[in-house]
C-alpha cells in the first residue's frame, strides 16, 4: 500500500490516440 503517494487517477485517453498512459 502506497500512502505516500497521491491516489493515481484516470488519465484522459488524449496522449496516444486510444492508448493507456503508460
Amino acid at each position: 500500500m502506497v500512502t505516500s503517494s497521491p491516489p493515481r487517477q484516470p488519465a484522459p485517453n488524449s496522449y496516444m490516440g486510444r492508448r493507456p498512459r503508460r
